[in-house]
């Protein structure tokens, strides 16, 4: 029999059993869209928010080659000389693992007045004050909570997104006051840096919906507290940081970089040896590892969903193929084999399945557009209590490699359902049901 022919007959059984074919098809899809609306939300999440944070084309990041006991050493001391440089062992260390993930290394940075100075041209995009008035102060960009500090008004202790909004509003008007004394008198600041706004997560917990459908997964997303930096100047120099300045085409490259052996992309318990890595603009390192474990519960509660449609699909074969008696005898005698028969069989459940695909994925990105549509106000305010990203709409809406498998997967049942349901094929069997 010609694939064509098979095609069309097992089309067939679909058109004369259309209601049972749309109610097997339905059930499969209900199955799958779960799984394709969850990997879709956490996709867009992690599509979408760095690159709300980081203004910049590409992803910059620091390599501190300085062990966390030295650090802690120089900032309890003040009168200790901070002056660290990376020795040439360190630097050869941070110059194979980057370039090993397609990065570059640009430069070694310098400390003034205890911030890490950074090129203008990066930090450009948050500058909003006149450089020129600094003076002989050093110019710095700040996040929230250290600007908070400086100009000596706190977050409430139990907070909500309003109370938070109003604070982070009167921080920001009294840090670029010029009347405003600030704790440290010796910078001027010139420009924030996004990161949070006392809060530790996405969580819509913050805008009083604890409920959200959404919470589960966005609990889990750990908010930026970002780090302050002063802004290099020309001609003039600051002490050796020991910390290494590089940057990548892509955050995925970034975070494979960060997860190497010999480097610690996490803020704490990196060991010894380890070099510990940070964003420059928001937390996408963190962010992706954080997403990738998501990622692993996802795909163990999308085997278990699997492995029930699966079930639902062989016997539901089972039953399609004993139902089908007296067409499979009408078959054999027009003289199709049994291969034949299988082909056609085979046929109708890959169109079935196709169909329950199709289904499964409108369903699930219908899913996730839909709760982004509605909770588009909720997660804005999240999106700047957690990342200082102002007037943005977060989009949970993604696609990516495991959603290609699980539609595969979904294709794959097909030749599973023929596979389980060979011997319901045999003359025996079919002579029997036909008897019955």
């Amino acid at each position: 029999m010609k694939l064509g022919s098979a095609i069309r007959l097992g089309h067939l059984n679909i058109v004369t059993h259309k209601r049972r074919s749309v109610m097997l098809a339905v059930i499969i899809a209900a199955t799958f869209s779960v799984v394709f609306a969850i990997n879709s939300i956490v996709q867009g999440i992690k599509a979408n928010v760095p690159q709300m944070v980081n203004p910049l084309d590409e992803y910059y990041l620091i390599v501190n080659t300085v062990s966390q006991d030295e650090a802690d050493m120089c900032v309890l001391n003040p009168n200790k000389e901070c002056d660290f440089a990376a020795t040439p062992e360190a630097m050869q260390k941070v110059q194979i693992g980057v370039e090993q993930y397609g990065g570059t290394v640009i430069k070694e940075l310098e400390s003034r007045d205890n911030y890490l100075a950074l090129p203008q041209e990066i930090l450009q995009p948050v500058i909003t004050q006149d450089m020129a008035k600094a003076g002989e102060k050093v110019p710095v960009v700040l996040t929230i909570g250290q600007a908070s500090f400086e100009v000596q008004v706190s977050f409430p202790t139990i907070g909500n997104a309003g109370a938070n909004l109003r604070t982070v509003a009167e921080i920001k008007r009294r840090l670029f006051d010029s009347e405003t004394q600030l704790v440290n008198s010796r910078i001027y600041p010139v420009g924030m840096m996004p990161g949070s706004a006392n809060v530790s997560s996405l969580s819509l917990g913050i805008v009083d919906d604890d409920l959200n459908i959404l919470n589960p997964i966005l609990e889990m997303i750990p908010a930026s507290y970002g780090t302050s930096f002063a802004v290099e100047q020309e001609g003039v120099t600051g002490k050796k940081s020991g910390k290494i300045l590089v940057k990548f085409a892509h955050l995925d490259d970034a975070a494979q970089f960060a997860q190497s052996k010999g480097f610690c992309g996490e803020a704490y318990g990196c060991k010894a040896n380890e070099y510990q890595v940070e964003d420059v603009y928001g937390n996408g390192v963190a962010l992706v590892a954080t997403l990738d474990s998501v990622q692993f519960i996802i795909t163990g509660l999308s085997v278990i969903l699997a492995a029930i449609a699966v079930i639902i699909m062989v016997f539901t074969s089972m039953r399609l193929i004993d139902q089908s008696a007296k067409t499979i005898s009408l078959y054999h005698a027009l003289g199709a084999t049994r291969s034949d028969v299988c082909l056609i069989y085979l046929c109708y459940l890959l169109e079935l399945c196709t169909l329950a695909a199709v289904l499964a994925v409108a369903a699930g990105l219908g899913m996730a557009a839909g709760l982004s549509w509605i909770n588009r106000e909720k997660l804005s305010t999240v999106l700047q209590l957690a990342y200082g990203v102002e007037g943005k709409t977060l989009w949970l809406l993604g696609w990516n490699k495991a959603m290609t498998m699980w539609v595969g997967v979904m294709l794959l049942m097909a030749p599973l359902g023929i596979l389980f349901s060979l011997g319901h094929f045999s003359d025996k069997q079919l002579a029997k049901r036909l008897k019955s």
